[in-house]
């Protein structure tokens, strides 16, 4: 099928013009016919044919296609690969919960939790409790903290507070405002004794969005310049 033929394949699929898909699907080769399942599912056509795509692991591309679109999330939340796996908790972490599967899955499912500022608390209660387990595997440190923050009441003084005034009296509720990943950040970066300088600038990159050492580095970068007078 050639580009021309793609085109006109798009347009008539975005009118809804075609009625009968599968003439369009014979005869084609692997790579025609991952285009063609795109086009399909970018404007959510052919439907029918969806849970064929997403049980066929030899395109792990448009199983995570599907996945990110939230089609068939309980056949790809069984998927071989792990990258699928993990767009189809993006979708719906609570998929988590099907039984044996944080288990089986704590990497994907740590991935999933770190990234968000509020999980799930029955995925998260699960997770803790299988993480147990596996301490010398995973780091889940981050998580613990968002998990005790979770159950953890605020006195009248600690709402009052900022984050980083909940860090130095060392109550895990400065964790709430954000991701797991940002909360790894932080503790691996600031070190007893507390610098305030330090402490500062970090609790400024996370406020900011950072997320890793490299955002981290990208924050002080943009300080400096600013201060310097380059931007």
């Amino acid at each position: 099928m050639e580009y021309e033929e793609l085109n006109e394949f798009a347009q008539k699929v975005k009118a809804g013009e075609i009625t009968n898909f599968e003439p369009y699907f014979r005869n084609q080769n692997q790579d025609q016919l991952r285009r063609l399942k795109q086009i399909c599912i970018l404007h959510e056509a052919y439907q029918e044919a969806y849970l064929d795509w997403a049980s066929d692991g030899r395109d792990t591309w448009i199983q995570h296609m599907l996945a990110k679109h939230g089609y068939c999330l309980d056949t790809l939340i069984q998927a071989e690969d792990t990258y699928v796996r993990e767009s189809a908790l993006e979708q719906n972490i609570r998929l988590a919960l099907k039984p044996g599967f944080i288990k089986e899955n704590l990497g994907v499912v740590r991935a999933a939790l770190m990234s968000s500022v509020d999980p799930d608390k029955e995925v998260l209660d699960a997770f803790v409790k299988e993480a147990d387990e596996f301490k010398e595997y995973y780091n889940c440190e981050a998580l613990y903290l968002k998990h005790t923050a979770s159950k953890t009441a605020p006195t009248a003084i600690e709402k009052t507070m900022t984050p980083l005034q909940l860090y130095k009296v060392d109550s895990p509720l400065w964790t709430l405002p954000y991701t797991g990943e940002q909360v790894a950040l932080v503790n691996q970066t600031l070190r007893d004794p507390l610098n305030d300088a330090t402490a500062d600038l970090v609790f400024g990159a996370i406020a900011e969005g950072a997320k890793t050492s490299g955002g981290l580095l990208d924050y002080m970068l943009r300080g400096q310049k600013e201060n310097n007078g380059i931007i």
